[in-house]
């Protein structure tokens, strides 16, 4: 008959077809519907004839695939759209990285140059500043010793005059051998003075003369002789004296004047250095500033960069990925519209259709015979449900099996493909299932690695800002400490000098009055001995030469010469009141200009603390805040932690039985399909 060669033409398009069945299950299915009657011989009418079913189910395919085509074309151009923008997006955002490393890293190195910089000028300048203050100090010891020591030599200087001038008033008014004793001893007291010894203009021949006049025997011829000689010397030892004394004067104020501006220029020398290492300070701390976030600021560029460079990374294998998915996709696509475009217009040509009518004929004659074989193909349909459902332990294909022997092929066979779509399902469901599992499992562990990463970072950084806070609140209390100290000994420097001061004020009140008494002193005995001293020498009637005159009857009775010793001495302790009086007033100048130094130094340094204390507390507060607000993290990221932790155990509790045993079961299952598609298979041949 022809109507066999048709079914072998089904039979071979079947199994052809079906090593493609991966590609459209709506293939294989229009395949059995198709061969199904044309194998077993079903009578059908007009209407309800295989082939149109076929031919409308291709249809159906068709418009499926067209569907298909159009979704993935929409997902790929989404998918090209979104690679596109991202990559973009992180070249720039790598090219900037890049640049803003470049720049850190200057900014780095200049900022550590800035840095080393600035403290080798702070040392350098705090070292000169000490080498300032040593010369000041220096200074002004030097300046003692020499005011010490022209004090010293003033006072010789006055009282060697003041036993010059006596001596040659004593050697103007001698006036006989009764009186040459006392002009010996003036004579000797001005030569073995302390400062007649050094004269350098004294010969030596001048010197033996002066002591042969002092050893000479009194009321010798020879003295009258030598004290014109004597009086010169001690005229010329006076003068040079004299000038020494001036000269000195005149040299120790200008030594004075030299110290004052000396101490004046390196003042403000050590002012400025001051001034530039508090300025240098400030500077130096910026740059340290500028350096930490400068390094901060790199360190989460550089990850920032890591973090877009894998990206991109995984961003191109990605879309090449997609592109390549997407060539087979259209590929496959096609080559399936083809075939069924192809399966229809063979199926709808008009030689087709008259050979497929025939053969409907002869089926329909065939299926009478069948009959005989219900039994034997209900008997072998059971017998291999019953044997999968051994082997699996499913319930539902035993019920089928026994329902095999009873009810209706097309109910046992609608009840097969409902078990068989339900099995489906689940298997669907099942690779559902693990795919969510795998991915949900994998990004939790992902979420908890960041975390954790997080949660170490953000200790750190509290053990940093706690040692930061720790360290200025240290350096804060140092500061308030070292400004008490400082207060304290400002204390302590203006008591002293209040008690300075008032030592000073009675110092001069005594010069003061002591020179008033020696003066009171002074004018009451001038006014019985004479005004001045040369006024005193002419009253005792010494003159140039002595004279030898004949021994009067009765002594004559005169004034006391010792009054001008006294005199010449209560003049030398009146100079000496006023210059002990000088002297305190320049010391109390001094002191009073070196405590107020003192003070102002000590004041800028308190000032100069008080600005420290408020920038650390600045930083503290600063440092307070972030330690709160990771603090604050640290406990998001604790509970987000334990969230992670919760939701790990849900899944693992959820999916690890799945994950176990998947390939078992989805094995388990493809069987029970196998037995059900045999099932059918049988039963349709029995049909």
């Amino acid at each position: 008959f022809g109507s066999r060669s048709q079914i072998a033409f089904w039979g071979a398009c079947a199994h052809r077809r079906g090593a493609e069945k991966h590609r459209h299950p709506h293939l294989v299915a229009a395949m059995r519907v198709l061969a199904a009657p044309l194998l077993c011989g079903i009578a059908l009418g007009e209407a309800e004839r295989p082939i149109t079913k076929v031919v409308n189910l291709l249809k159906e395919m068709q418009t499926s695939l067209e569907a298909d085509a159009a979704r993935d074309q929409e997902t790929y151009e989404k998918l090209v759209c979104w690679c596109q923008t991202n990559e973009k997006q992180k070249k720039e955002a790598i090219e900037a990285g890049n640049a803003k490393i470049t720049e850190l890293t200057a900014t780095i190195q200049d900022s550590a140059a800035s840095k080393a910089s600035l403290e080798v000028e702070i040392k350098q300048e705090q070292k000169e500043l000490g080498a300032g203050k040593n010369s000041v100090a220096q200074a002004r010891a030097d300046r003692e010793r020499e005011a010490d020591s022209w004090y010293s030599d003033e006072k010789d200087l006055v009282q060697s005059i003041a036993a010059l001038k006596n001596a040659i008033t004593m050697l103007k008014k001698q006036n006989g051998g009764a009186a040459l004793l006392d002009v010996v001893h003036a004579v000797r007291a001005a030569v073995d003075s302390p400062r007649a010894a050094q004269l350098t203009t004294v010969s030596a021949d001048r010197r033996r003369a002066v002591q042969s006049f002092l050893q000479a025997p009194a009321g010798e011829g020879s003295y009258s002789n030598q004290s014109g000689m004597i009086f010169g010397i001690l005229t010329s030892m006076l003068e040079e004296m004299e000038k020494d004394l001036e000269d000195g004067r005149r040299g120790e104020a200008a030594g004075a004047e030299g110290y004052e501006q000396l101490k004046s220029a390196k003042q403000a020398e050590n002012d400025a250095a001051k001034k530039a290492i508090a300025d240098h300070k400030q500077e130096l701390a910026d740059a340290q500033v500028k350096l930490e976030h400068a390094k901060e600021d790199l360190e989460d560029t550089r990850n920032a960069l890591a973090a877009d460079t894998k990206f991109l990374s995984d961003l191109k294998l990605r879309c090449q990925n997609v592109d390549h998915e997407f060539e087979e996709r259209v590929a496959d696509r096609n080559e399936e519209l083809v075939a069924v475009a192809d399966t229809i217009k063979i199926l709808t040509e008009d030689d087709a259709a008259e050979t497929m009518n025939r053969s409907m004929s002869f089926l329909e004659l065939g299926s009478r015979v069948s009959k005989v074989n219900d039994r034997r193909l209900r008997g072998q349909a059971s017998s291999v449900l019953l044997q999968v459902a051994a082997s699996s332990g499913n319930r539902q294909l035993l019920g089928l099996a026994d329902a095999v022997g009873r009810d209706d092929f097309v109910k046992i066979k609608a009840a097969i493909d409902d078990m068989a779509a339900q099995l489906k399902q689940e298997m669907i469901d099942e690779v559902k299932h693990r795919d969510f599992c795998t991915e949900e499992l994998d990004e939790n562990e992902k979420d908890t690695a960041v975390a954790t990463r997080k949660h170490a970072d953000l200790d750190k950084k509290i053990d940093d800002l706690q040692l930061t806070i720790e360290e200025l609140t240290k350096e804060i209390e140092q500061a308030t400490a070292e400004i008490a100290t400082t207060k304290v000994e400002i204390k302590k420097a203006g008591m002293n000098r209040e008690a300075e001061n008032a030592d000073f004020q009675a110092e001069l009140k005594d010069q003061r009055a002591t020179a008033e008494i020696l003066k009171k002193a002074m004018t009451r005995l001038q006014a019985v001995y004479g005004g001045t001293a040369e006024e005193r020498l002419a009253a005792t009637g010494a003159s140039g030469f002595m004279q030898q005159v004949p021994p009067p009857a009765f002594e004559k009775q005169e004034k006391n010469k010792g009054s001008t010793g006294v005199l010449s001495m209560i003049e030398g302790l009146v100079q000496d009141a006023k210059k002990a009086a000088a002297d305190a007033v320049t010391a109390e100048t001094e002191a009073q200009s070196d405590y107020e130094a003192f003070v102002a130094d000590s004041n800028r340094s308190i000032e100069q603390l008080q600005k420290e204390i408020s920038d650390n507390e600045d930083a503290r507060a600063k440092a307070k805040e972030d330690k709160v607000l990771a603090e604050s993290d640290l406990a998001d990221t604790a509970g987000e932690l334990d969230r992670l932790a919760k939701v790990a155990g849900d899944l693992h509790g959820d999916c690890d039985f799945l994950l176990k045993n998947f390939e078992t079961r989805q094995k388990a299952r493809e069987d029970e399909l196998q037995g059900l598609a045999e099932a059918k298979s049988i039963l349709s041949g029995a049909a």
